[in-house]
């Protein structure tokens, strides 16, 4: 029997997505480390594949050899949205 608490491929990357950009719009930093990113998500691997997934999208900027990370102008516009 599946478990039905699994989420699809799809939906994973949706929240993983969602849990690196809400690092990044934490208003306490305006930079983030891909090393603290990976250290606070806890999965290196799907860390990287999310920034480049929000990268593709135009969310989030990479600087320094992609040693570094921060939302872009767009990213940073629309979590300003009303919910």
């Amino acid at each position: 029997m599946q478990n039905e608490d699994m989420c699809s491929p799809v939906e994973q990357d949706r929240d993983m997505d969602a849990a690196v950009m809400g690092l990044l719009l934490d208003e306490r930093f305006h930079v983030w480390a891909v090393v603290e990113v990976e250290r606070e998500i806890g999965d290196p691997v799907a860390v990287r594949d999310s920034l480049n997934r929000l990268r593709g999208a135009g969310l989030v900027h990479e600087i320094h050899m992609r040693e570094f990370v921060m939302p872009t102008r767009a990213a940073l516009a629309a979590d300003e949205l009303p919910q």
